[in-house]
């Protein structure tokens, strides 16, 4: 759902995709099962590079990139841990804080949380995607 309050906040909303993680009854070799990325749910996300001095001196240091995701409040979709892809460029984050909402008396129903660029290892990847 779009919420029109959003302005010009929705006009830079991308669509991603979220990635589901699939467990497999086969053992992963140390007491647990195989699991898989596979694509899910579609959602809209506005995803920024945060700019500050202190993660360009932490990048250089060697640090993954941090992003700032936005999203609407009704989705549900992402937490810590989750991992989602941006559909334009295929570019893959995981989500690195809690989703932290809006108040409800807020015109504009949002969850902002931090994300780091991030790529799925090539035996995760869900067979077939």
């Amino acid at each position: 759902m779009i919420d029109n309050n959003l302005g010009m906040m929705a006009g830079m909303m991308e669509i991603c995709t979220v990635m589901d993680v699939v467990t497999t009854g086969e053992s992963d070799g140390m007491f647990g099962k195989l699991e898989y990325y596979k694509p899910g749910a579609k959602i809209r996300a506005m995803v920024v590079k945060r700019q500050s001095a202190e993660k360009q001196i932490a990048e250089a240091q060697g640090v993954a990139e941090i992003y700032d995701v936005v999203v609407e409040s009704d989705v549900e979709l992402l937490k810590y841990q989750s991992v989602f892809q941006r559909d334009s460029d295929g570019v893959t984050f995981r989500v690195t804080s809690n989703p932290i909402k809006a108040p409800g008396v807020s015109t504009v129903q949002i969850a902002a949380m931090s994300a780091e660029r991030w790529v799925i290892p090539s035996d995760k990847r869900y067979p077939g995607s």
